[in-house]
């Protein structure tokens, strides 16, 4: 699998060296940025608490584009730009789609199987367990590729749709630990906060953010698709 461009970046250890300072000189940034992730997470959880198929779909179309920003704010902070304290709302104007599309699929393939786990719990229907079995596969699938498809689809646009799924599931089939790493991060993160003091969740987001990028690119970097050079 090809890269658009030179693949003249540095390798991920690289990456994973610059994070403490990058953590140092951009935490007014992620702060802020963390701080709207979980404002508008709060306002999906108020409005559908619980996990329903409506809760799933606001996740993906609300706070799923927030996220995204900080995502490509971290993919930039990790290439050495800066960006602005208060440019999340920048960053959403240019990669909110690409969080949508990422993620609806998401959304809308575990939605299918919460209606279907609901029907088999109401009827025994065999045909309803294999189509929430079916489901669960296909939101898990879509799940690894929808962590790796923000950071390399805003790096190669001409990645897009199928063709940026299917690249996004190759690179995770050929190196999956790190992007396994991400979700244990979430989930040991969620955890702490619900635990230990729900005041820290908001600490969360920008971490995660750049843990992602860092794996993605690790990832990533096992079928020759690097980040495109950096002009600054």
């Amino acid at each position: 699998m090809s890269a658009d461009g030179p693949s003249a970046a540095p390798g991920p250890a690289t990456y994973v060296g610059r994070l403490p300072s990058i953590v140092w000189r951009e935490l007014p940034t992620l702060l802020v940025s963390s701080a709207s992730v979980c404002v508008v997470a709060a306002v999906v959880m108020v409005v559908a608490p619980g996990v329903t198929p409506f809760a799933l779909l606001g996740w993906a179309v609300v706070v799923a584009p927030v996220f995204s920003a900080l995502v490509v704010q971290a993919h930039d902070m990790v290439r050495g730009r800066t960006p602005g304290t208060f440019s999340i709302v920048t960053y959403l104007r240019r990669t909110g789609g690409l969080g949508i599309a990422a993620w609806l699929p998401v959304a809308a393939t575990g939605a299918c199987s919460l209606v279907a786990v609901q029907v088999w719990r109401e009827t025994h229907s065999p045909f309803a367990l294999a189509s929430a079995a079916v489901g669960a596969v296909a939101t898990t699938l879509l799940t690894l590729g929808a962590v790796v498809a923000v950071p390399v689809g805003v790096d190669h646009p001409r990645l897009r749709r199928g063709r940026l799924l299917v690249t996004c599931l190759y690179i995770v089939a050929l190196r999956p630990v790190p992007v396994f790493a991400v979700v244990g991060f979430l989930v040991a993160a969620v955890s702490a906060a619900v635990h230990i003091a729900a005041s820290i969740v908001f600490l969360i987001p920008g971490p995660l953010a750049l843990v992602l990028v860092v794996a993605v690119w690790t990832t990533a970097d096992a079928s020759g698709l690097r980040p495109q050079p950096s002009e600054d």
